[in-house]
């Protein structure tokens, strides 16, 4: 009879520990997977920063661009006026020294 209990102690032990090991290897595997879900997370916040960083920069860009634009636009039209004034003085400079 002792023998018997002992042997069922010794399989009841056996089977703790096998059940222990399992939910061990449970929860390893689910703090693994948290891990590295976290460091996902980590991963694609950085990402997300690093694009919405690259997109303003990419709009001071644009807006320095446009507003170099815009000064080159008025520049051009002054030089055009300029350019026009100049030929009618010229045409009637030409026209003074025919006469």
């Amino acid at each position: 009879m002792e023998d018997i209990r002992t042997f069922i102690e010794i399989l009841a032990g056996a089977a703790v520990s096998v059940g222990g090991f399992f939910v061990g290897r449970k929860k390893t595997n689910a703090e693994a997977t948290r891990t590295a879900y976290e460091a996902f997370n980590v991963a694609f916040a950085s990402l997300r920063d690093e694009i919405k960083n690259n997109a303003e920069r990419f709009n001071e860009v644009r807006k320095a661009l446009e507003e170099k634009i815009e000064e080159q636009g008025k520049r051009i039209a002054e030089l055009e006026k300029e350019n026009r004034e100049l030929r009618e003085k010229v045409q009637k400079l030409t026209k003074q020294e025919s006469i």
